[in-house]
């Protein structure tokens, strides 16, 4: 029986904590992704492009997601200064994220997920179910493709606590 080197072993833990939500597609990581999404509307506003897909859990029109999306990202460049510019970027509302070949398995709930370098974009795509998690995702692009959670507690964590519209957490990254 071989055994597992402590570098092979850390390099593969590495790429399981960067898939687990927004760090986790780049090249052939890509099985979750859904390109073919049936879109029931689209908007644009400065630098977001949003697409909400048919059948997600949402009656109001694309304008005032788009706005929810647009005041999380000034609440999050007041408190760091800045906020990733999302041209090269579509942010999708959708239906779910989670799938048979889902980073973490199949069946497990993801509130958004980061895909990089897909769906025709330059800089990718940010699937939402919820808006509210729209700030962990903005997070995840602002930190670039190869940051995972390391340094998110208590600092953005605590952050977030703050903020009525965004998603907390602390219960899962701070453990």
């Amino acid at each position: 029986m071989k055994t597992i080197s402590a570098a092979i072993l850390l390099a593969l833990l590495i790429l399981l904590a960067l898939s687990a939500c927004g760090g986790g597609t780049v090249g052939s990581a890509n099985a979750d992704f859904r390109p073919d999404l049936v879109i029931a509307s689209e908007c644009t506003g400065e630098d977001i492009d949003m697409q909400i897909e048919a059948g997600a859990a949402t009656s109001a029109p694309c304008s005032y997601w788009l706005g929810r999306l647009l005041a999380i990202k000034a609440a999050y460049s007041a408190r760091w200064g800045h906020a990733p510019d999302f041209s090269g970027w579509r942010v999708r509302l959708v239906r779910t994220v989670d799938g048979p070949n889902a980073p973490m398995g199949g069946g497990r709930y993801f509130a958004g997920m980061t895909w990089w370098g897909v769906g025709g974009e330059t800089g990718g795509v940010v699937d939402l179910v919820t808006v509210s998690a729209f700030a962990h995702e903005m997070h995840h692009v602002d930190l670039g493709w190869n940051a995972g959670h390391e340094g998110w507690c208590p600092v953005f964590t605590d952050w977030e606590k703050t903020e009525p519209t965004v998603l907390v957490d602390d219960s899962y990254l701070c453990k």
